[in-house]
């Protein structure tokens, strides 16, 4: 992707608080262990328990002004798997309306360390 083409990513973090189940209290957005942007879609790092895919995932676009816009992944499903938890990548693609070369994002996702959460494997 040519640098002109690179869509910036604004991170707004320690907005909201925490619970144990990663997701902020107060929006009810889940915490992300990490977010990259690649043209016309997100990787995100979440939390699973071993079933979590981007299904359980969609991408909420508001604008804010010129070239700016409200990001935040919403949880569409609860993994109810049982294993211990670990850090998954999945992949989201975000609306055509935001793909131009001057948008901005301003992610409302807070995001959280790694800890002693591992990755899965690629």
């Amino acid at each position: 992707m040519s640098p002109s083409r690179a869509l910036k990513l604004a991170l707004c973090s320690g907005l909201v608080g925490t619970s144990l189940t990663g997701l902020s209290a107060q929006e009810g957005l889940p915490a992300l262990y990490g977010a990259k942007l690649d043209g016309t879609s997100i990787a995100v790092d979440v939390r699973s328990s071993g079933c979590t895919d981007a299904s359980y995932f969609s991408v909420q676009l508001e604008p804010d002004a010129a070239d700016l816009y409200r990001l935040s992944i919403k949880a569409q499903k609860q993994d109810r798997c049982r294993v211990a938890p670990y850090i998954v990548t999945v992949v989201l693609d975000l609306p055509v309306l935001a793909t131009s070369p001057a948008a901005k994002f301003l992610l409302l996702n807070k995001l959280e360390p790694l800890g002693s959460l591992r990755r899965a494997a690629p």
